[in-house]
């Protein structure tokens, strides 16, 4: 059994969001910002900002996850459908291997 760690689309959006919110904000370059004086060549203040490596991995997992549906629309169809004619069947012998194999990786 496999945890599905993907972002809910309102989430991965809400992170894109304010990544790049924060990348037009912020230069590569070490996170120095820039202001309209920086932009036109004079020099402000020395105020910087970086961000963090967790930040970082964040912005990384929105990146990978972007354009990729968190559920299977269609099994999730198909589980309603058997649910709502009463033949969805549970393998008790399955589900205990997932269960054991789930605590085995905690």
């Amino acid at each position: 059994m496999s945890i599905d760690t993907r972002f809910t689309p309102a989430i991965r959006n809400a992170l894109l969001e304010k990544m790049q919110d924060l990348s037009g904000r912020y230069a590569a370059d070490g996170g120095n910002q820039i202001d309209d004086k920086q932009a036109s060549g004079s020099q402000a203040g020395t105020d910087s900002v970086s961000l963090s490596a967790d930040a970082l991995r964040v912005h990384a997992a929105v990146s990978m996850t972007a354009g990729q549906d968190v559920f299977d629309i269609e099994r999730v169809s198909e589980i309603r459908q058997a649910l709502a004619t009463g033949t969805y069947r549970i393998d008790p012998e399955r589900l205990a291997e997932k269960f054991q194999r789930f605590n085995t990786n905690l």
